[in-house]
């Protein structure tokens, strides 16, 4: 399996490496730094666990900002199909689904 090197390729490997590093680094203040602010319909009022809260969703941001510069990486060695875009929008998808179901318990 021969590394893709055309311009296109690069740059597109290159602006998801970077936006990964910045998901990552919204993940790292929100569940490191208990910076919730960040999480989009965040409530002070309805929120009875702040610390539980920033930990779920901000480890999932966390996760999701790696998994997003995997499939950054993985452009160099798969053609960007359907298949390889159904298989990244599945995880996201699946990322936001743990972030709503198991945050309902950190709510009123």
């Amino acid at each position: 399996m021969a590394i893709r090197t055309d311009t296109e390729t690069l740059v597109a490997v290159a602006l998801m490496l970077a936006t990964a590093a910045v998901i990552v680094y919204f993940g790292y203040r929100i569940r490191y730094r208990g910076d919730v602010r960040l999480v989009a319909g965040y409530d002070p009022d309805d929120v009875v666990d702040d610390e539980g809260l920033a930990a779920l969703v901000g480890g999932v941001t966390i996760a999701l900002g790696v998994v997003h510069g995997l499939y950054g990486l993985g452009l160099l060695y798969f053609p960007p199909t359907l298949a390889f875009w159904s298989g990244y929008f599945l995880v996201f998808l699946g990322g936001i689904a743990v972030v709503r179901v198991r945050g309902r318990r950190y709510t009123t």
